[in-house]
C-alpha cells in the first residue's frame, strides 16, 4: 500500500495522487499482533474531467483498495473539503465506531482541517485544531479499552496516545516525518501551516 503513488504513475504520468490523511498504528506495546495501515487521497489528471476520493488499507499485509467517491468537474473549495468525507469514513472500517486505529496519523495541509476560525489559526499562528483532538479522542480512549482486554501492564497502558500531525503534501508522500531525531531527541522543525499534537 505504500507504493499507490508510484503505482498510478506507472499506469499514467498525467495521474495527481494527492495524499490527504495517511494512519499506521502497531499495538502498545508492539508485540507484532497487527501492523494497520490506512490511507484517503484525491485522484486526478488533466486528461479527463473525472476524479476520485479513494480509500486504502491494510492489515498485516492485506491491502485493500476502494473508490469511495467519483467527480466529474469538481471544483478546487470541494477539493479542499474532500477531508470532512474522511473523517468520517474512518469509522467504516472493520470495526465500526469501535475502531481502536491511531498511533500516527498524517494529515494534508493543503485541506481543510477544523474550523474556519481553527484552520486561520492554523494557518497564521500554528495553532492546532482542538476539534480534531476532541475527534481522536474516543478512538484513544478505544486503544487503551483494547489493551487493557489484552492484558496489558498499566504502565503500558499508560503510553498509549495518538501523534497527529498537519503537514505539507511532499512530507507525507515521502513518509519520513517524525515528530523527535531519533537521535537527539530534538522536535522536528515545521513549516508555516504544519502544526504536529498528541491525543492522550
Amino acid at each position: 500500500m505504500d507504493k499507490l503513488l508510484e503505482d498510478f504513475a506507472r499506469l499514467d504520468k498525467s495521474f495527481n495522487y494527492s495524499p490527504i490523511f495517511h494512519l499506521r498504528d502497531t499495538p502498545e506495546p508492539d508485540d507484532g499482533l497487527y501492523f494497520y495501515l490506512e490511507e484517503y487521497a484525491f485522484l486526478s489528471t488533466k486528461k479527463s474531467q473525472y476524479s476520485f476520493l479513494l480509500g486504502a488499507n491494510d492489515y498485516n499485509v492485506n491491502p485493500n483498495l476502494y473508490v469511495i467517491k467519483s467527480f466529474k468537474n469538481i471544483e478546487k473549495k470541494e477539493i479542499k473539503a474532500l477531508s470532512n468525507i474522511v473523517l468520517k469514513n474512518i469509522f467504516n472500517n472493520a470495526l465500526g465506531k469501535n475502531t481502536h486505529y491511531c498511533k500516527w496519523v498524517f494529515l494534508n495541509n493543503s485541506y481543510l482541517w477544523g474550523s474556519a476560525s481553527e484552520q486561520k489559526a492554523l494557518i497564521s499562528k500554528s495553532i492546532f485544531p482542538q476539534s480534531l483532538k476532541e475527534y481522536f479522542l474516543p478512538i484513544v480512549n478505544n486503544k487503551i479499552k483494547f489493551s487493557k482486554e489484552c492484558g496489558n501492564k498499566p504502565s503500558d497502558i499508560k503510553k498509549i496516545n495518538s501523534m497527529i500531525a498537519i503537514l505539507k503534501e511532499v512530507r507525507i508522500k515521502k513518509k519520513t516525518f517524525r515528530p523527535f531525531d531519533t537521535w537527539t531527541r530534538k522536535k522536528t522543525k515545521l513549516g508555516k501551516g504544519e502544526v504536529c499534537g498528541f491525543v492522550k
